[in-house]
């Protein structure tokens, strides 16, 4: 288990976030943005700020996971199609029906769903 991966375990989410967006940023620095590790790590990153409730900081990370994820993997790409419904879950965790039905659609229709 990886240290960042203990930390949210044991619900230490402030220094686990610390250590995803440094990781986060050394894969952009050396695989590049568009990378599936690199996406990954912004769906992880995104994921210990919902939790926190940081939806401010959430959603733009759920955002590049999505286009980056899209242009480098294609539509029906599990990774795609599970940026989407990350993305569908933030929103309707905040009662944000009209921003989540498009990307609850899309992963619907490729019979996706998490």
């Amino acid at each position: 288990m990886a240290l960042r991966d203990f930390l949210q375990s044991r619900g230490i989410y402030s220094l686990s976030c610390v250590l995803a967006a440094m990781l986060k940023d050394e894969h952009e620095i050396c695989l590049g943005h568009e990378h599936p590790d690199t996406i990954t790590l912004m769906n992880d990153l995104a994921l210990l700020y919902q939790h926190q409730g940081k939806y401010a900081d959430a959603e733009p990370l759920y955002k590049e996971a999505l286009a980056g994820s899209q242009k480098a993997l294609g539509l029906e790409h599990p990774y795609t199609l599970t940026s989407m419904n990350n993305l569908a879950f933030l929103y309707r965790h905040q009662g944000k029906y009209t921003d989540a039905e498009p990307h609850i659609g899309s992963t619907k229709a490729l019979n996706f769903v998490l």
